[in-house]
């Protein structure tokens, strides 16, 4: 509604969603996206743009000439993100009416670029874990932890039977009704209900791992309980993992957040280093994706992509330390190293040998 309701003046407000990370923002905006009436009230499509917290300067500016070459088949060479906003809303002043949607601001120069073109033609909807960077004027939407039925819903989704209500309870407060982490428990259900245990065994097992390795109840105000819950929630998945498959999902946690990850880059990496080839590859990634370990798992134009939830990664990343991400990210160098075409004359540093198809590398490998 706060979308599609007809302005009463020349600037529109942005819609701003806020709430903690794994709250489920960025999926209520791909949702929103989604809808009927969405579509009819903007013709001129979505532009989506994901940000992030360590995105800034040039990076920014990369990322409205992105939108601007989106809308009008050229590429701009904006050195300036506020001048490259600027144009963005004079190329969309012209068309028909289109929603911006900036996913995972961190900080008001991140949003800065995208508001310029606010009015009738231009609509902004933007995520955000800090409420204090919504403009004055802007419509603030809360997205707070589930309800107790909704949590109890996602923990029970799919199963043949429902789950004891002492043990439902438990599991919905234990996870703080956190929609990554009451994911996450989920998967965990099902896989331990795959190996052979009932569904209430499976959601007693879960409930174990859950409550020995974090607090039962988690105040969602308090950081270090947060990462708590994260914990034992986390572990309660990757337990379920045979030791040379986790040390695979470990790997991920050298890419960048906010950005789909190409699984020809990650099967590549994992043939060349470790023996895995394509198509064990692809099991491990839908065991992944079974488990609620991915945030997505996106398939298009004959490609997939994956990402990481960026609670999820940051805690990967916590969980393999400095010296074992140091490790991982030089394996996925030294894999890349064989992409150059090889009769040994191309030295090691020349990576712009890089073959052109190797879009990933090219923007991340710096």
């Amino acid at each position: 509604a706060a979308l599609t309701v007809e302005s009463a003046g020349p600037v529109v407000a942005p819609v701003i969603l806020v709430g903690t990370g794994g709250f489920g923002k960025t999926t209520l905006a791909v949702e929103i996206c989604r809808r009927r009436e969405v579509a009819e009230v903007f013709p001129g499509g979505v532009l989506w743009v994901s940000i992030g917290e360590h995105v800034s300067g040039p990076a920014i500016t990369d990322r409205v000439n992105d939108l601007c070459e989106a809308v009008a088949g050229r590429h701009p060479m904006f050195a300036d993100a506020e001048r490259a906003g600027l144009k963005l809303a004079e190329l969309l002043a012209s068309g028909s009416r289109t929603l911006i949607v900036v996913d995972d601001v961190w900080g008001p120069s991140q949003l800065r670029p995208f508001l310029f073109g606010l009015g009738e033609q231009v609509r902004v909807l933007a995520t955000t874990r800090d409420r204090s960077l919504a403009p004055p004027t802007a419509t603030v939407i809360v997205v707070d932890a589930m309800e107790p039925t909704e949590a109890r819903d996602v923990i029970e989704a799919g199963l043949t039977e429902p789950i004891k209500d002492e043990v439902a309870n438990r599991l919905v407060e234990g996870t703080g009704r956190w929609p990554v982490l009451l994911s996450l428990a989920h998967g965990a259900i099902r896989r331990a209900v795959n190996t052979g245990l009932s569904v209430q065994d499976a959601a007693e097992h879960v409930l174990h791992q859950l409550e020995s390795q974090g607090p039962l109840a988690f105040d969602m105000r308090r950081a270090e309980d947060r990462r708590d819950a994260v914990r034992a929630t986390m572990e309660a998945s990757l337990n379920l993992l045979e030791p040379n498959d986790l040390d695979r999902y470990l790997d991920l946690a050298v890419f960048p957040e906010d950005v789909d990850i190409p699984v020809r880059v990650l099967y590549a990496w994992w043939t060349s280093m470790h023996g895995v080839g394509a198509e064990a590859g692809e099991r491990l990634v839908e065991d992944f994706q079974r488990l609620s370990l991915l945030a997505m798992l996106r398939r298009a134009n004959g490609a997939t992509a994956l990402r990481l939830h960026d609670v999820i990664r940051d805690y990967i990343r916590h969980r393999c330390g400095e010296t074992e991400l140091k490790k991982r990210n030089q394996s996925l160098l030294d894999s890349a190293r064989l992409l150059f075409p090889g009769d040994g004359a191309v030295q090691p540093s020349e990576w712009w040998y890089l073959p052109r198809e190797q879009d990933y590398l090219w923007r991340n490998l710096s």
